[in-house]
């Protein structure tokens, strides 16, 4: 039973690390979508930061069945 309390210990770890990296993933490409969109505002074209930024939102709405 201690291997498997192990197990979903070691599991519950992962997801909160791996949650907390994509939080501070998100935040970070935030502000540098606003950044960019300060200096592209004129141009009306996206930046790659913000499309990485759409993709790890639907990404993560895919993953929560929302």
């Amino acid at each position: 039973m201690g291997n498997k309390n192990w197990f979903w210990d070691k599991l519950y770890l992962k997801e909160f690390q791996y949650s907390a990296y994509l939080k501070k993933k998100i935040h970070k490409l935030s502000v540098e979508v606003l950044e960019e969109r300060k200096e592209v505002e004129k141009t009306n074209k996206s930046t790659t930061n913000e499309k990485n930024l759409e993709l790890i939102i639907l990404w993560i709405i895919s993953k929560s069945n929302l």
